[in-house]
């Protein structure tokens, strides 16, 4: 009965913990894991697919930043071999992933297809991308922005030994020169934001064709466009263009 308590309480915990998401200090616990693209095994548990140090990463295919992201986490995924664990989260359908990652042939990194929000009620990410970075024991040791994610802090963390330890900015990674970018990973970061409500819905239309995505929705969309509307909106030869 006393064990059944236990079992009960710490449960309550971890849902309270998780309704504002983790934070730094938190420990998550393991759960069950059902599916996992480009992965060489099949996992059951997410501590299965844990380093001694695990970056969660929450992306989208959708998410310009994300796809941006992805050369620079493939590379330090391969810098770092076993020590560290990169693994991208969506909770996207498995067919648009599979697509994504198949068109994509440096496309390295584990993705948990999380088709029923288990991650992302868990950790709540405010927005995208959102990246947590846990050690070996699944506490919560930083949840840094894109440009601190570099050799520095992973190194630090990979030492840290669950002590507190500040986080580095680094506008350049000095430790090793940034390669060009190839052809395909330049076809992973080639979407534009516009503030342009109708120059955007023609860009993500454009996006969507080039990366194999669903388009019939843009295309009911830009078809009820007027032409008034269109003269109104597009109104220099930059946005027309």
């Amino acid at each position: 009965m006393r064990f059944a308590l236990l079992i009960i309480l710490s449960s309550i915990a971890n849902v309270v913990a998780a309704q504002n998401g983790y934070k730094e200090g938190d420990v998550v616990p393991d759960f069950p894991v059902k599916k996992v693209l480009n992965y060489n095994s099949s996992p059951s548990t997410f501590n299965e697919m844990k380093g001694e140090l695990t970056v969660v990463d929450f992306f989208g295919t959708w998410c310009v930043p994300c796809v941006k992201a992805l050369p620079k986490l493939v590379t330090l995924q391969r810098q770092y071999k076993n020590k560290i664990s990169i693994l991208l989260v969506s909770n996207e359908t498995e067919t648009k992933l599979s697509s994504f990652i198949s068109k994509r042939e440096r496309f390295t990194l584990p993705v948990i297809v999380d088709a029923e929000d288990r991650f992302t009620q868990l950790f709540q990410p405010p927005s995208y991308p959102y990246t947590v970075i846990l050690d070996r024991a699944g506490k919560v040791v930083a949840i840094p922005k894109e440009d601190e994610l570099n050799e520095t802090n992973i190194n630090k963390w990979l030492s840290s030994e669950n002590k507190p330890i500040a986080i580095d900015v680094e506008s350049k990674e000095t430790s090793s020169p940034k390669r060009p970018l190839s052809e395909e990973e330049k076809t992973m970061t080639d979407k534009i934001i516009s503030s342009n409500r109708l120059v955007q819905l023609s860009q993500d239309f454009m996006y969507a064709a080039k990366t194999g995505d669903e388009t019939a929705d843009f295309v009911f969309q830009l078809k009820k466009i007027s032409r008034d509307e269109l003269q109104s909106t597009i109104k220099n030869d930059n946005e027309k263009k």
